[in-house]
């Protein structure tokens, strides 16, 4: 709760300035708050959040994140920036690829991600979640205190004025039978979740449908 408000307090807000809305998640993702510039409402909101419980589920954070920035109060002008936070991998309603796959989904809606991840998290999925470059959008710690400390001397506000990344072309219209043959030997290990998202990536570049591509895989 502390950091979100150390996140808010960088930001002026206001209805021709920033606006912020907060999920939660562990099993299941809740929108506690939709997009306001109310500064007041958002502290009351983190102050009562409840006790952490369960496995946790980014994916469904990554999702219910999309529909508070495209919902009530957003504003077609602004730019729309996600910040996840989270302490280990996906163990609830699939794995790290589950994850990867929603975030490259919500990315292609526009917004830009921020993913910051201590604990067990694991650096390859935070890079794979989070916006290009890495080096801006993907902040990975040992602990919450260094990710408020990493977050106290650098300047969120002038990396927020960052572009989004920059929107894919167009999905390829062709009519092709496609087969992806992914090495899963030893010798990739620790690399698994950046070969799934190569995937990912090249499956998103064509329309998929029965009189356009289909895609099939082995490992």
């Amino acid at each position: 709760a502390a950091f979100g408000l150390e996140l808010m307090n960088k930001f002026q807000l206001g209805e021709e300035t920033a606006k912020v809305g907060l999920v939660h998640f562990n099993e299941q993702a809740v929108i506690t708050s939709y997009l306001t510039a109310d500064l007041a409402a958002l502290t009351q909101t983190l102050n009562n959040e409840a006790w952490a419980s369960g496995s946790g589920s980014p994916s469904s954070g990554l999702q219910q994140g999309l529909r508070v920035i495209t919902g009530a109060g957003s504003r077609g002008d602004a730019q729309k920036i996600m910040l996840i936070l989270t302490d280990g991998p996906q163990a609830y309603g699939g794995d790290d690829n589950t994850a990867i796959a929603e975030a490259a989904y919500v990315k292609l809606q526009g917004p830009s991600i921020f993913a910051v991840g201590f604990g067990s998290a694991k650096a390859a999925t935070m890079d794979a979640i989070a916006s290009d470059p890495d080096s801006i959008f993907s902040i990975m710690s040992t602990s919450i205190g260094a990710v408020r400390e990493h977050f106290y001397q650098v300047d969120l506000c002038m990396l927020s004025r960052l572009p989004p990344s920059p929107p894919s072309s167009p999905a390829c219209l062709v009519k092709a039978d496609i087969v992806l043959v992914l090495d899963r030997s030893g010798s990739v290990a620790g690399v698994e979740q950046d070969i799934a998202a190569f995937g990912l990536e090249l499956m998103n570049k064509f329309q998929l449908g029965e009189e356009t591509a289909k895609v099939g895989l082995v490992h």
